[in-house]
């Protein structure tokens, strides 16, 4: 399904440009950078430009469902969990 790539995308592409897991250092985990949703919702907004599907869909997905995603991301939750969070796994 579409939406289990989107949604795993999102989170991933968020989670890579180190806007959720901190980082870890050899004397323990070091905090992770303060972070707004408004930043997030834009990295999400930024993978509507590169994944397969209508632009404007994509944008209509994360109006609809980017507060749950962030959400979500706040939880630790890993792209695979959260696109099952979303009932969206196939």
């Amino acid at each position: 399904m579409k939406y289990t790539m989107i949604a795993a995308a999102f989170a991933g592409a968020v989670m890579a440009g180190g806007l959720a897991a901190p980082a870890m250092a050899d004397e323990g985990p070091e905090p992770a950078p303060a972070v707004s949703a408004q930043e997030i919702t834009e990295a999400m907004q930024q993978v509507c430009e590169v994944v397969p599907m209508d632009h404007d869909q994509c944008l209509n997905y994360v109006d609809v469902y980017g507060g749950l995603v962030i959400n979500l991301i706040e939880q630790d939750l890993s792209p695979q969990e959260i696109a099952a969070a979303l009932g969206l796994r196939s």
